[in-house]
């Protein structure tokens, strides 16, 4: 914060605050409102779910408890698993890039989504990968949005390959649920779900194995995220995270 404060102008503070966290302030932000009862005494537990995995949770008195390593390697280490072989780096894997440990990263999101497809139907990454050595990336330039769309779509054409993908999605979610209730006792096993996943109405289906909220345009209860969710080129999901960033930053 002191370093990027030194490229501003006199009176400007910089606020730093993780994905997770923030989703959890989005939705508790939105749902202040106007007085919505889904805050309840145990807050907001949110998260994103698209490039990665995002975890946070805002309790009733606005305190936002830290959270071990995002549950990145806390939850989910199923460092048993054949795929732990391959390198962290391979869509195959499911070793976590910055740590390399086995954890949630590929149990959830994006990367999960190309190593399910992998398992289950290689043919739903065919042009968008190609093999380097012994690693399988995507290919031939960075193909993750475009490949993930594409598995997205097939979901809701109903490919049983794509559709599964996302049911996995859905039980290792509500296994993380679990888990993260043990560790933390939250009181709610309710979660807001916001991210590139919630984007298709028919992926979200697909994954709601807990009590998932979308935070889609019935979460626009502000006047600035009103006007997100009457835009067309982008979504509340995708995008409400940088709209309260300017209610956060201005705390």
């Amino acid at each position: 914060s002191e370093s990027m404060g030194r490229y501003c102008v006199d009176g400007v503070k910089v606020r730093i605050i993780n994905d997770g966290p923030m989703a959890a302030f989005s939705a508790a932000a939105e749902l202040a409102q106007d007085g919505d009862t889904q805050l309840g005494e145990s807050g907001v537990i949110a998260h994103s779910l698209g490039t990665d995995l995002g975890s946070g949770w805002i309790k009733a008195d606005g305190e936002i408890p830290a959270i071990p390593l995002e549950l990145y390697d806390l939850l989910l280490d199923l460092g048993s698993a054949k795929q732990k072989e391959y390198a962290p780096e391979d869509l195959r894997s499911v070793r976590n890039e910055n740590s390399g440990l086995a954890g949630a990263r590929r149990y959830l999101g994006q990367a999960a989504a190309y190593r399910m497809a992998q398992q289950l139907e290689p043919a739903l990454l065919d042009g968008f990968t190609e093999e380097r050595g012994d690693v399988l990336i995507t290919a031939p330039e960075d193909m993750r949005k475009p490949c993930l769309e594409h598995i997205m779509n097939a979901a809701t054409y109903g490919d049983e390959a794509a559709c599964e993908i996302f049911r996995r999605v859905g039980a290792n979610l509500a296994q993380l649920t679990k888990e993260m209730e043990y560790l933390l006792d939250t009181g709610t096993d309710r979660r807001f779900l916001f991210g590139r996943f919630v984007k298709n109405e028919s992926c979200f289906r697909l994954i709601r194995e807990v009590s998932l909220i979308a935070a889609d345009d019935g979460l626009a209860r502000g006047g600035l995220m009103r006007q997100l969710a009457a835009r067309e080129d982008v979504t509340v999901a995708q995008f409400a995270q940088a709209v309260s960033a300017i209610y956060y930053s201005r705390m």
